[in-house]
């Protein structure tokens, strides 16, 4: 499977998908902190946000 980034820093208003296709974002919290949800408003119904942390994060 081929690795695609996406930055939502950048305008991404051109990523169409077909409509049973859905995103799934892996966030390592732990090492980007809250940077990891920049674009969060741009998530839709379909996609899906797997965070990932350990007890040693002492806020969320």
């Amino acid at each position: 499977m081929a690795e695609q980034n996406v930055d939502f820093e950048e305008n991404n208003d051109d990523i169409s998908l077909a409509d049973n296709q859905t995103r799934v974002f892996l966030v390592d919290y732990e090492n980007v902190k809250t940077q990891g949800l920049n674009g969060i408003s741009k998530l839709t119904e379909s996609d899906t946000v797997c965070i990932f942390y350990s007890v040693r994060m002492q806020i969320i």
